[in-house]
Order: structure tokens, then sequence, then C-alpha cells
């Protein structure tokens, strides 16, 4: 019995001093739980993604976000792992309920944490238990729960302290598994936010470096261990680390490049200059407030965790003058250097440098932990100290602080340092981003439930999957869908396309809500509207929201397009909460006082729904991205939307257009396009035209073909020139069609950042017998159509779309209008919505009982979709004003009745990503759970071999 006496003995130690910690916990926990307000500007975007995991609980790779933007890959998001989470909690409690229990969770993980790695360090549990209350007590702790909302990084603190126990528990014991434990957890807070790493990674380093090892290692061994605990810890996330290096160097240089300072761990663009120049003083008021958020380092650490980490100074120094073998102080530097560093990273974040960028609220919460760990390795050596000169006075010592720390934590309670943190936190805190306020209010998921009917008005089914709501308020898009199913045309998150191919999303944005094209850009209104109305119908936006009084900018719909709404509603709640504007200066809440939200419905027939079919013509333009928005952008001036024209976007080689895929289309344009062999390219060109189809070829772009000496057949002259003509027109036009109504004298004029414009010409001026000259300027042919077999070409050597786009002339977009109309008819056609229509997540289907030409499916086409036409694989197509493109079917129009079904089953590289990431991390586990099982595995084989040997002999 004296045997387990004693670890029964430490055991119940152990749970008596978590129980303390829970003690001290539950009350700050109860009242984030029930916080009216609830509280974190973007909890309502991590309620969105639990709803979507909760709903739709598929294998990762096959997720498909698509309520924002037209969709993307779930496998894009880097913050997956904490939505995947909270999304499986959602199955068992209600949605609001299960983020903030797992929240919770996570932060009373941390606290379990702390305490593990301060008792390793101290060897006594209620010193350990009084630091990780103390950690609990400081506000620094909560900046991204109460005041950010970035819940999946709040939650992913907790690797900090558990990677850091498992590292020193496998220094103490040596036992190789904690070692291994610390790099599967390393690897999983990765996969939860990248961000924490700037605190996990160089702590953890540090520790394995520098850390007092019960058997000393080589440093070879050592650095081994360092890049191990690296290297499998970043292929284990490499889902979200592949990239990382490029974009943390990136940051780093662009940071130190700057010299101007915006905010807090940002570089920006204000007018302070730091080169000897004059500064503006309200900017530089900015900046000085900036730096000194530096402080909050230590006014949002619990006071008596500063105090008590100075007594224990003390009582190191005395250790370390009675220490008799005073090398083992260097056991506490990794513990101190971690302090310093916690203090050095948030010190470059004020001044905005870094290599992984932290907002000010959630770049403090490490240094309570640091400071708290570095207390317990300081009474830990100076336990140690003492010890050597006297092991009764260790003993002493340890019980002293045993007495010290539960009496620390009495203190702590008497003196009600519980009630002032949470007073603190309150004061630091910030209501959930969401608008009308009585959102944020709901005290259970009933209320809400409620609530939720009374957020719409009953004409719009918020859960209608067939079209999509615009509204530009980001309060309104972060709560959307949480609450319904409709997709958003625009979403709280950027999606995953770099700005460089966000232009449509831009246009969108400008031209639907508010007047900023024609009061900011100066289009002409005519145009703005022609460019909404395009927009409305490839996005399906059947509805707005927008227009009414808000915290955050919103705009209603654009003036020009209120004669196509037919239904306007504004709809009101009750809730409302002023907060700290109040005598009090605490929140106060006003259930009497409304809130209002204003929808509108666009004309039926301007909208075209998310999955239908389709009898327009339909071209393709073999081009770069920027060629392509080019093209949109002139048929948007136009409002030549989906019901007109198809547009299809072909970013690969020329070579690679098979004569089936030509056949599909009624059009094809080049421009800036690229092949791999000139011959195979344009002998294919040729072919489709001599059959019929018709061509416009541009080489005014920086193509090969601009300025070549032997051209391709297909060309209506044999070589060419490129070079600027002047910076004023001299335009001869031929008597055709495509000059009906056309005033040329209106067009921009041929400049390109006042230089000349470049255009490509016949070298000589020299062009085939039988060829029709349209259009030349100074006396250079550039615009020429050529019947070829049954089809025809239109060359222009004018980079005519990118000339219209760089100056938004309407009148040369007429023109190009003209030349379009003439090879295709661009005569508006009825849509087919089809029978048994089903849209979800990640796969959508529907009959047709007609023919048509094609089907248009408004997701996003990622690498990653499959579509069966009749129950067959068939090749699909990226369409549409978006990137990288909606889904275009061809269909036969002879094939009867047609059903597409759709399915997004994630690209090959997330698989072959995902596979090397599984297979790293189930030789951790092999190394964690089955090491020992397979080292005696390897003793018995080796036994019995030994045995067979000596009978054989």
């Amino acid at each position: 019995m004296k045997a387990y006496a004693k670890p029964a003995f430490l055991l119940f130690l152990h749970f008596l001093a978590i129980a303390l910690i829970f003690t001290f916990f539950y009350p700050i926990a109860d009242w984030y739980f029930n916080h009216r307000p609830i509280l974190g500007v973007d909890f309502y975007n991590t309620v969105t993604y639990a709803k979507y995991f909760k709903n739709n609980f598929d294998f990762f790779i096959w997720g498909f976000k698509y309520f924002w933007y037209g969709g993307y890959p779930s496998f894009s998001d880097f913050f997956y792992l904490w939505f995947y989470i909270v999304g499986f909690v959602a199955k068992i409690f209600p949605l609001i309920d299960s983020t903030k229990i797992t929240m919770l969770g996570s932060f009373l993980g941390l606290l379990v944490s702390v305490y593990l790695v301060s008792y390793i360090l101290s060897k006594n549990q209620f010193f350990s238990a009084l630091i990780s209350i103390l950690v609990a007590l400081s506000g620094n702790m909560y900046g991204s729960l109460i005041w950010g909302g970035s819940l999946p990084y709040f939650a992913n603190q907790l690797f900090f302290p558990l990677v850091l126990f498992f590292i020193a528990y496998y220094l103490e014991t040596q036992n190789r598994r904690f070692y291994w434990l610390g790099v599967l957890a390393f690897g999983v807070s990765l996969l939860g936010h990248l961000l924490n790493s700037a605190f996990i990674l160089p702590s953890a380093l540090v520790l394995l470096l520098l850390g007092t090892r019960k058997v000393s290692i080589s440093f070879r061994e050592k650095i081994k261990d360092v890049v191990l605990f690296f290297v499998v810890g970043y292929f284990i996330a490499y889902r979200s680390t592949r990239g990382l290096f490029q974009t943390m160097i990136s940051t780093f240089i662009s940071n130190l490049s700057q010299k101007n300072l915006e905010i807090f761990s940002r570089p920006g663009a204000t007018s302070i200059t730091f080169n000897g120049g004059e500064s503006d003083s309200t900017a530089q008021a900015i900046i000085n407030f900036e730096k000194s958020r530096f402080y909050t380092l230590f006014t949002g650490t619990n006071v008596w965790l500063l105090i008590l980490f100075g007594m224990i100074l003390a009582f190191f120094l005395l250790g370390f003058l009675l220490d008799k073998n005073k090398k083992k102080v260097f056991g506490v530097l990794p513990w101190i250097l971690i302090v310093f560093y916690s203090i050095f990273h948030v010190y470059l974040n004020s001044r905005g440098i870094s290599f992984l960028p932290h907002a000010w609220y959630r770049a403090f919460w490490h240094f309570p932990i640091a400071i708290g760990l570095a207390s317990s390795a300081l009474i830990g050596y100076s336990k140690e100290a003492v010890g050597r000169l006297s092991k009764n006075i260790g003993r002493v010592f340890m019980v002293g602080f045993g007495v010290i720390g539960f009496g620390g934590i009495l203190f702590l309670g008497l003196n009600k340092e519980i009630e002032k943190s949470i007073n603190l936190i309150e004061n630091t805190s910030s209501p959930a981003s969401a608008h009308p306020e009585a959102i944020n209010l709901v005290q259970n998921q009933s209320s809400l439930d409620k609530l939720k009917a009374k957020l719409v008005p009953n004409w719009i089914d918020p859960n209608d999957k067939r079209y999509r709501l615009f509204t530009s308020d980001a309060q309104v898009n972060v709560w959307w869908n949480s609450l319904f199913d409709m997709p958003l045309a625009r979403g709280y998150q950027d999606p995953p396309i770099g700005t460089a191919n966000a232009g449509d999303h831009f246009l969108l944005d400008q031209s639907i809500g508010g007047n900023d094209l024609v009061n900011n850009f100066k289009y002409d209104e005519n145009v703005a509207k022609n460019m909404a109305l395009y927009y409305i119908d490839w996005y399906s936006i059947a509805y707005y929201e927008g227009g009414h009084l808000s915290k955050s900018a919103n705009k209603g719909p654009s003036s020009y397009l209120l004669d196509q709404i037919d239904k306007t509603e504004e709809v009101s709640v009750n809730g409302a909460y002023i907060l700290y504007e109040t005598k009090s200066g605490k929140p106060e809440i006003h259930p009497e006082v409304s809130q209002y939200l204003t929808y509108h419905r666009f004309n039926k027939d301007l909208v075209t729904p998310i999955l239908s079919g389709t009898d327009s013509p339909v071209v393709l333009c073999a081009c770069s991205w920027p060629a392509y928005e080019t093209l949109t952008k002139n048929l948007s001036m136009n409002n030549i939307n989906s019901r007109y024209l198809i547009t299809i976007f072909w970013p690969d080689s020329l070579d690679s257009l098979s004569e089936t895929d030509l056949s599909n289309f009624d059009l094809v344009i080049l421009n800036s396009y690229k092949y791999g062999n000139q011959s195979k390219a344009f002998d294919k060109i040729l072919g489709y035209v001599e059959k019929g189809g018709k061509v416009i070829i541009e080489t005014g772009s920086d193509v090969a073909e601009a300025q070549a000496t032997s051209l391709p057949e297909v060309f209506p002259f044999s070589s060419s020139k490129r070079g600027g003509l002047g910076k004023q027109w001299k335009i001869e036009v031929q008597n055709d069609p495509i000059f009906d109504n056309i005033d040329i004298g209106k067009f921009s004029p041929p400049i390109f950042n006042k230089d000349e414009w470049k255009f490509s010409y016949p070298a000589g001026d020299k062009v085939q017998v039988g060829v029709d000259v349209l259009l030349k300027n100074q006396g250079k042919p550039l615009i020429i159509r050529k019947k070829q077999g049954k089809g025809i070409i239109f060359w222009s050597g004018m980079n005519l779309t990118y000339h219209i786009q760089s100056y938004t002339n309407l009148e040369e977009s007429k023109f190009f209008m003209n030349i379009l109309s003439s090879l295709v008819p661009l005569n508006s056609s009825n849509y087919t919505e089809g029978q048994n229509v089903l849209i979800k997540p990640n796969s959508a289907g529907f009959l047709l009982n007609k023919p048509v030409k094609g089907v248009v499916f408004r997701e996003e086409f990622y690498d990653g979709w499959k579509i069966k036409l009749n129950g067959v694989a068939t090749k699909v197509y990226k369409a549409g004003p978006a990137y990288p493109g909606f889904i275009y079917v061809p269909v036969n129009k002879n094939s009867g009745q047609v059903k597409v079904e759709f399915k997004y089953w994630g690209s090959f590289s997330s698989y072959l990503i995902t596979f090397f990431s599984l297979t790293v991390t189930l030789m951790v586990l092999e190394r964690i759970v089955f090491n020992r099982i397979s080292g005696r595995l390897k003793r018995k084989v080796a036994s019995w071999w030994e045995k067979e040997d000596e009978q054989s002999k």
C-alpha cells in the first residue's frame, strides 16, 4: 500500500490544483458565455464556417465553400482545423453555444498545459496552479476572443504551452515519445492557425537547443532534434504551410523597405517620413499611439504575475549565490530567452517590422505564459541550488513556495481578482460585428430561431440556392450564411485569387451599389447601368440588401438601377446596445430600439439562375487573363450578358485545342495567346475557319505575330511590323456595316502612359488579294476582314479591347460590338431552368426535357469538379466574368432529354498534399504509439534468428 500512497497523494494534489484553476477560470468563462452582446468582431465568421461543416461534414478535400463569391475549395482555407472542430461540436450542441464551448474548452486546455509545464519546472503543484491562475487572470490572453473575434487564432493559443510541455518532459525524461508528441502538436498547430507559430516555433527550438537534458547529447544531435522538429511539423501541416517561406520573406523584406508606418505590425502609406522630411502632426500622433501599444504587453498582464516574477528573481539570485554548481544556472536560460523573445517580437510589431505580423489584439497573449514559465524555471533552479547545499533546506524551500502558492491563490480569491480581471477584459472587448445588433443579443438557439424569421421579408426564401443576395455591409455578410443558405455575391473574406484576378468583383461592387462608377470614376451613367445589369445576370443576383443605417459602411442600389427593382421592403427588429458612451461606462442594452435592413428584388427578367440551360452563342477567348478581362469589360459596357453571349476563357496553349473543342464555339478570339508549335496551332485555327468557323485575331498586343517575317496562312498578309503611329489618329474607314452609327472622332487618343500606342500592321502595307481592309491609321491597315473557306477571319493590330478598357470609351466599345454582331447574332435568348434542380455545397444537378446548346453552372470552376452529361463524363469550360470562371457544359442540341450532374471531388494536388502529410503524420504516430512494440518485435526476431543459427550449427 505504501508504494501506492505517494503516487496517489501526488495525483490528488494534481487534481486539486487543476480544480483550483478551473474554479478561477469558471467565472470568466461564464461571463463570456452569457455575455450580451456576443463578443469578438469576427465571431460570426467562425459560426458561418461551423454551420457549413456541421451540415456538410465530408472528407475535407471534397469541401467546396459555395456561399461566398461563387465558391472556392475549402482546401484553400488556411484556418480549417478549428472550423472543422466547432462544426463537429455543433452536431451535439446549438451552433452559437458550440462555438463558445470550443473556445473555452481550448483555453482550459491551455491553462492545464501551463500548469503541467510549470510543474515540470518547479515540482510544486500549488505554485504551478498559481502561475496558471495568474495567466487566466491576465487580460492579454483574451484579445483574439473578446475583441478581434479571431477565434481560430485564440483556440490555437493552446498549442504554445502544450508543445512546451511535451518538449520539457522529453528533456527531463529522455522519453523520445514526448519529443514526437511535441512535433505532432506543432504540426497540428500549423493547421489551426499559422500565425501562432511565431511564438510556438522559436520557443520550442530554443528549448531543444539550450534546454537542460537528463542525458547530455552532442550539439550535432541537438541540431538534428531542431531540424526534425521543424521539418516534420512543417510537412504534417503542408496543406497550410506550403508557400509559408515565400510569404514570410516577402513580408519581412517589404517591412524593412518601408520608410512609412501606418498601424501596429503592418507597414502602410501614411504621410509620416523618417528620412529627414517633414511629418504630418496628426499622422505622427497615430504612429506614436501605435508604438505605445507595446506597453500593453505589461499593462494587460496581471500585475501580481509581474510582482511574483520580481520576488522570484530575488530568490533566484540567493540560490545562485549559494549554488555549489553554478553551471546549472544555464538550465533557466532558454526560459529567460523565451521571455525576451516575447517582448522583442511585440516591440518589432509596434514598429511595423515583423516576419509574421500580428494585429495588436492578438500580439500580447504569449507574454503572461512566458513570464509565468520563466518564474517556474527560476523557482526550480533555486530549489535545486539550495538542495545541493542541504536537502532539508531544499525541502523547506519547496514547502515554503507551496505555501506561497496556496496563499497566493487564497489572496487572489479574497482580493476579488477575478472581478477585476473581468472588468479589465470587459473594457477591452468589442461586440461581434453584426447588424442588426439584435443578432448579438440572442440568449439561446431558440431565441435565434425566432429572430431569423424577422430578418427577411416573406417574399424572400433565404435558403434558396438558385439565386444570390448582394450586400456591401460587412456586418451583414459576416452573419448571413451562419443563419441562411442563400449564397452571397460577395463575402466577408476575399476569395483566394489575388487582387490581380479580382477585377470583376471590383466592377460588380462598384456598378451595382451606390454611384461610385459615375461620381468617382467618371463613367457614363448608361455604361455604369449596363455593367450593373451584366453582373446581376451573370452572378444570379436576385436580391439586394443595403441602404440601411449601420455602424459599418453600406450602400443602397445604384440610382440608375431603381427602375429595375420590382419590390423594396424595410424590415425592423428590436434590440440595440450602447457601448461605453454611458454613465456607467459599461454597455447598455436597449431592447426597445429598432434597427433595420432594407431589401430589394430585381426584376425577374434581369436574373438568370445559378444553374440553367442556355441557347446563347458561345465565344472562346484564347488569351491571358488580362486580355480576357478587356473582353468581358467591353461586353459589360453594353450589357451583352449570358442571355446574349457566353464567353469562355481558354488560358492554355492553342495546340491543346482539339477539333471537338473548337466545334463547340461560334467564335474564337485570339488575344495575348500562346502556343507550343506555331504551325500546329494555326493549322487548327485554319481548319476551324474553313469549316465555317469565325475568328478574331488580335496581334496589337505583345505576341510573336505582331512583328514577324513569315506569318501562317490564316493571316491576311505574310509579314508584320510593330510600332507607334503618332499620338493622333488619322483614320480611314471603308463603307461597311461595322461602322454604322459609329463616330470615329470620339475615339480616345492612341496614347499609353504619355507614349505612342503600339500597333501591329502589314510590313510594306502589303495584304493578300481579296481581303477587305476596313480601317487604316496613318495609311497603315489595322483592321482586315478575310473570307477563308466557309468562315471569316477578322484581324486587328490595334489591341482594340485593351484600348477600350484603358479609356472606357463607349464609342470604341460600340465599334467592337458591331464587329462581334457581324460574326455572331447578339440577340437575347431565354434561359431554361430545368426540373429537379438540386444544388448542394459541392454538388448539383438537374434535368432538362428539351434540347439546349449548353448548361451554365455559376460556381467557380476550380480543378476538382467532375461533370457528367447523361451519365457520361464530359469536358467543360471556364465561362463568364469570373476567375477562374463559371462552369459551361456544351450539350448536343439533338440529345433530347438532358441530365447534368456536377460533383466536386477535390484537385489532384490536394490528394497528393494530403497523402504526403498523412504519411508523415502516421510515421510520427508510429514513433509515439508503436515504437516500443516494434522495438520488442525486432528484439524477438533477433533472438529467434540467433537460436536458429545455433541449432543449424
